[in-house]
């Protein structure tokens, strides 16, 4: 995120706080309430404002199969861990 940040031309404290918020903010905003994340996501879509932006643009470009992809091969390699943990 920082590169593309720096890649656009935006100062580097800029976009440090820009990535701080989006990966830390985000993180303590949903801490103890996870299952508010869908309502969230759909207040920020109904602003129609930057995040909503971005979150048609990562949709549209895979963003959900993406993810997917990746929570599938992490828990297939925790089973696989485990799996060789218990045979010892």
């Amino acid at each position: 995120m920082l590169g593309f940040l720096a890649e656009r031309g935006v100062a580097p404290d800029v976009a440090a706080r820009a990535v701080e918020a989006v990966v830390c903010a985000s993180a303590r905003l949903l801490e103890g309430r996870v299952a508010g994340a869908p309502a969230l996501v759909q207040t920020f879509i109904a602003y129609r404002g930057t995040t909503c932006a971005g979150l048609e643009a990562a949709e549209a470009a895979g963003f959900t199969a993406a993810v997917k992809a990746g929570l599938a091969a992490a828990t297939a390699k925790a089973a696989e861990m485990r799996e060789a943990a218990r045979q010892g």
